[in-house]
């Protein structure tokens, strides 16, 4: 059981869960035929959720230095929740979803960043006046879910995307794909 769910348990919540996420994301954007941005961006964070009473509450934070105050948090919440009308889960076997890729992962920022160029030289060799642009983007996300009825839980998953569009002006005409 992990320290903030137990701190959890041990202040007297009927039941209570802890969720947590880190994720890395990487967009990449091209304007006007070139590259714009790149980024990275590594976020985390966890969250608190009980019952009390009857009487659902929930607090989060993705500044560890807080976690500690969770408990006390959604004690204040507490009498302003939800009812609750449901037990939170034990554990139990739940059906895997693949969605986790480890090519997505390891994808390297210079591929990333070929793909949108290789596809704005490529429409360009059709129609040189185009002005385009371009988003190559990939996410990790690792989540974790632990309760006070004994359900825990952790998966990760990818996420990839690429956006293409271009913008052909002549004269006063101008003609937007994406």
């Amino acid at each position: 059981m992990t320290d903030l769910l137990k701190r959890a348990t041990d202040a007297g919540f009927e039941q209570a869960e802890v969720y947590r996420l880190s994720s890395q994301s990487q967009p990449i954007r091209f304007e006007a035929n070139r590259l714009k941005e790149a980024t990275r961006r590594d976020t985390s964070g966890a969250a608190l959720r009980v019952i009390k009473d009857g009487k659902l509450s929930l607090s989060a934070t993705t500044d560890p230095n807080v976690e500690n105050e969770l408990p006390e948090r959604v004690r204040e919440l507490t009498r302003f929740g939800a009812e609750a009308t449901f037990q939170m889960p034990a554990q139990g076997t739940f059906p895997e979803v693949d969605i986790f890729d480890p090519k997505i992962e390891s994808l390297s920022f210079e591929t990333m960043v070929q793909t949108g160029q290789t596809l704005i030289d490529t429409v360009r060799k059709e129609w040189p006046d185009l002005n385009c642009s371009a988003s190559v983007s990939r996410a990790v996300h690792r989540q974790s879910l632990e309760n006070s009825e004994g359900l825990k839980s952790d998966f990760s998953q990818t996420s990839y995307s690429v956006g293409f569009g271009g913008e052909l002006v002549r004269g006063d005409d101008m003609l937007s794909v994406w």
